[in-house]
């Protein structure tokens, strides 16, 4: 009974979790939750913390940060505290590696940021979720608060509908075909209440859609005008990320200018 108890409390800090047909051991599932509890708000936490935020007794808790511990995916600190550890960096950096190059993401992330002032990011899709593998933030003080490594639902924001849309998911006839025309998805408060995106899809070899390149920020900058500037300046950035990458950009480009006369 003690363990039924421990399994239920866990199961609502899972964000992606598999498939319900697909078979899960509960040990392990307990100790990804553990694992998503440390945040960049919260990057070092108490084995009480640990217990609350996951709905684990401590004893169970603590024989988790065992396994994790010996395996380099959690550290103590002098302090009694819980951190990630080297692992976690070590798998980290093995996504991005896949997702895409660094060198050839961030300065089109960075371009991005400095042209229209909003964060920028790069999402790729995980099955049924979304995770943002890049990201650059905006100078101003008040932007979202996004950070690489972050998961969202794929059927919500812009991001999640463009990838849907180029990656044969379907979820929204009349969705889909304005996505396909215009290249370009804007989404207001579907995630946060103040909070709005635009993004548009990155193409590699063969065409596939390798992921979605998106501007995010405050509700009250996504206005009509600024939606049809910072959708040019996406397209147009997608589209040299797209020949960069092996893919064609010019259908991306051709969108641009089509925003641009009209």
């Amino acid at each position: 009974m003690k363990e039924t108890r421990q399994t239920r409390a866990a199961a609502p800090a899972k964000e992606a979790v598999p498939a319900a047909d697909e078979p899960t051991v509960a040990a392990v599932e307990r100790a990804l939750v553990i694992l998503q509890c440390f945040n960049a708000d919260e990057p070092a936490l108490t084995l009480t913390d640990i217990s609350r935020k996951t709905g684990l007794y401590k004893s169970t808790a603590l024989r988790l940060l065992g396994t994790l511990k010996r395996h380099a995916f959690v550290r103590r600190a002098p302090d009694g505290t819980y951190q990630p550890g080297p692992s976690v960096l070590r798998l980290a950096a093995l996504y991005q590696n896949r997702a895409l190059a660094r060198e050839v993401i961030e300065p089109v992330l960075r371009q991005l940021t400095a042209d229209t002032g909003e964060s920028s990011s790069f999402n790729v899709r995980e099955d049924e979720v979304r995770v943002c593998a890049y990201r650059v933030d905006s100078p101003r003080n008040i932007r979202d608060h996004l950070r690489v490594g972050d998961v969202r639902p794929l059927l919500r924001g812009a991001a999640g509908k463009v990838l849907c849309t180029f990656q044969e998911i379907p979820f929204d006839r009349a969705q889909e075909a304005a996505i396909r025309e215009s290249y370009y998805c804007v989404a207001h408060r579907e995630i946060e209440d103040d909070g709005a995106g635009i993004a548009v899809p990155v193409f590699g070899p063969g065409q596939r859609c390798e992921g979605a390149l998106v501007l995010s920020g405050p509700a009250s900058r996504f206005d009509a005008p600024r939606v049809l500037f910072m959708a040019r300046q996406l397209l147009v950035a997608a589209g040299g990320l797209s020949d960069a990458i092996g893919g064609h950009g010019a259908p991306l480009v051709a969108a641009a200018e089509k925003l641009k006369q009209g």
